[in-house]
């Protein structure tokens, strides 16, 4: 049995209570229902441990709006429901707990779940506004289920925030555009309902659709050097597929033919 198995985790945490108002099913009954807060819940876990892991990277609130792993400190992060009171208004008291587990290193500072939480609540206030400032705490917003009128937030630190009806920032999304590039294939799908090619571009891996017949091209090249020519946007998709030497700058007739008749139902809808 490991040496220090006996001893008691290390826990930091603070208290935060929201109080909820409106017509979501269950809080009329001093009920919280699953089905409608339950995506939010897993999303506001989520925000709360990126940013302590910001914080642990120099106090970067951004950190982890486009995923990557949690820092240790961030991953020990937990949110806990105590309490639930109440029926619209129904306040829900939660504890956002850090553990640390024997043998671990504690926290950088004594209060991180406060300065968390106060973080939290601060995108939260703004995000609701419509101003862009975490993008992991909007996803949590965006997951709160129709209905809601107002929510009060309170938290041991002194911190207090009151929304309204959230309207936060609409998500822009890239256009659909052309482009050239070069990577590394890594990974292949054949199902038929989802034929993919996954390939390494610099720090990150992109999954791109593919038809059956681009798919089979990769194997060729699977572990090693390509030069695509893809449709990046929403949604990726590879158009060509071919070796480190190949260019797509000047695609020849026969090419230019084959990608607008392979491709025109979905350029049209590009072009409207």
């Amino acid at each position: 049995m490991p040496e220090n198995s006996n001893k008691p985790l290390t826990t930091l945490s603070t208290g935060l209570e929201l109080t909820l108002d409106g017509t979501v099913p269950g809080l009329e009954e001093h009920a919280l229902s699953v089905g409608a807060f339950g995506p939010a819940l897993a999303r506001m876990r989520m925000a709360l441990q990126r940013i302590a892991s910001g914080l642990q990277k120099d106090a970067d609130v951004a950190y982890g709006a486009k995923g990557g792993r949690y820092t240790v400190v961030g991953s020990t992060i937990d949110l806990e429901i105590v309490r639930v009171e109440g029926n619209s208004p129904l306040k829900i008291a939660f504890r956002i707990v850090e553990r640390t587990p024997p043998g671990q290193t504690l926290p950088l500072f004594d209060r991180l779940t406060d300065v968390t939480t106060d973080r939290f609540l601060e995108a939260v206030e703004k995000e609701s506004d419509g101003i862009p400032f975490n993008k992991v705490v909007r996803y949590f917003i965006q997951k709160l289920p129709p209905g809601l009128g107002s929510q009060a937030w309170d938290a041991t630190t002194g911190k207090k925030v009151r929304v309204g009806v959230a309207h936060p920032p609409q998500q822009p999304r890239d256009l659909p555009h052309l482009y050239e590039t070069a990577g590394t294939v890594v990974g292949l799908s054949f199902e038929p309902w989802h034929p993919e090619v996954r390939i390494k571009i610099g720090p990150y891996v992109i999954a791109f659709a593919a038809p059956a017949a681009l798919v089979e091209r990769a194997v060729e090249f699977r572990g090693g050097q390509v030069r695509i020519l893809a449709i990046r946007g929403h949604k990726s998709r590879l158009l060509a597929i071919g070796g480190p030497d190949v260019s797509y700058t000047n695609p020849s007739i026969d090419a230019e033919k084959y990608i607008f008749a392979r491709w025109d139902a979905l350029l049209r809808r590009l072009a409207e």
